[in-house]
């Protein structure tokens, strides 16, 4: 079973444009099948928000998210997966100046990003200080509680 990670966005763009930017970040996504890019250890897929889906992250997180990009991890290359993941979330996040939330299987907050502040949630078992994924936020970010869904 592959690991999945969601990013919420609030964005304007549509699905295509969103995979277009993407794919463009440098972080090594490459062209698949209609709505869906890959790298190596995952593959992304983008959609339009349902209003249900709208309404329970703007509930929990007060975002008004429009469009989410699926990241789904290879079992087999799950940590290159997961750093691929982690920096398309940091750069699409800084190039469309957006706000959103990445979340691990669908409720699990691993960051936040609200009105131009960067969260990462110290409740994802991944912030620790040794940790070799603090290197790959470029932009200056805090380390709180983020509650899950």
């Amino acid at each position: 079973m592959a690991l999945e990670y969601t990013l919420e966005l609030v964005t304007d763009l549509s699905p295509e444009e969103a995979l277009g930017v993407l794919s463009t970040l440098g972080v090594g996504f490459e062209t698949r099948l209609g709505r869906r890019l890959a790298s190596t250890g995952v593959t992304v897929g983008a959609g339009v928000k349902s209003e249900v889906g709208r309404g329970i992250i703007r509930k929990a997180f007060g975002l008004d998210t429009s469009l989410y990009l699926s990241f789904g991890l290879d079992k087999t290359d799950r940590e290159v997966g997961l750093k691929a993941t982690l920096r398309a979330t940091f750069e699409i996040l800084r190039r469309l100046n957006a706000d959103g939330i990445l979340l691990f299987n669908g409720e699990s907050p691993v960051l936040m990003r609200q009105k131009g502040a960067l969260r990462l949630n110290d409740g994802a078992g991944f912030w620790d200080s040794s940790s070799e994924l603090l290197s790959l936020p470029q932009e200056p970010y805090e380390i709180s509680y983020i509650e899950p869904l």
